[in-house]
């Protein structure tokens, strides 16, 4: 029977389903991230990475049309989605990079579908990885020497609905060399960004991915 998702909590029945108003046809829990879920609708596949506390919509962008989705597998350990249609046949997704896990030197942007990490090299030979520090949804920042002192500010965006491509950005507040890179975790491609020594180097990309 088709429906949306509630949750069953302290506080009774609540809604974590997508924000749009869609019929969701299965559920399936990730057997490497138990806190993704992926969601089979009439409009393609739907995830979630925090237990219903934000979703992200994947179709084309991964190789699944935007068509009813009756239900998906995903293959421990490879990562692969199987999306399993109405009259279509079965698309197999690519294979992900695994799910963004935040940590002292990783922000998890835009629904935890980004990978943000820095490496950093100081002209007195020190070297290291940005610590990072969450924001928003799609916004963080790093430091890099003393936890009061912001050096490099990253955000995500989904810029779809304008170019159909997410955009990354960053704003620098140092001269200290340092190397961006910013992984989907979806697809499992990157970006890397370069900032050279001496240099404060702010850049938007709209078309870092699809």
């Amino acid at each position: 029977m088709k429906g949306h998702i509630f949750r069953l909590d302290g506080l009774g029945w609540t809604s974590v389903g997508p924000s749009v108003d869609l019929a969701i046809n299965s559920l399936t829990v990730d057997p490497d991230a138990p806190s993704t879920i992926w969601a089979a609708s009439d409009l393609g596949i739907w995830v979630t990475r925090d237990g219903g506390g934000s979703w992200s919509h994947l179709g084309p962008e991964v190789g699944i049309p935007n068509t009813v989705v009756n239900s998906v597998d995903v293959s421990p350990g490879t990562g692969l989605l199987v999306a399993f249609t109405f009259g279509r046949s079965a698309f197999v997704a690519p294979r992900r990079a695994g799910p963004c896990v935040p940590d002292d030197s990783s922000l998890c942007l835009n629904a935890s579908r980004f990978r943000a990490r820095v490496t950093w090299s100081a002209p007195d030979v020190r070297s290291g990885a940005g610590r990072a520090a969450w924001l928003s949804p799609d916004t963080g920042y790093f430091w890099f020497f003393d936890p009061r002192n912001v050096e490099l500010v990253v955000k995500v965006l989904d810029g779809r609905p304008i170019n159909g491509r997410f955009w990354a950005s960053y704003g620098a507040l140092s001269d200290v060399e340092y190397t961006l890179t910013v992984t989907d975790v979806v697809s499992g491609s990157s970006k890397t960004y370069h900032n050279p020594q001496h240099r404060i180097g702010s850049l938007i990309d709209v078309d870092a991915f699809r």
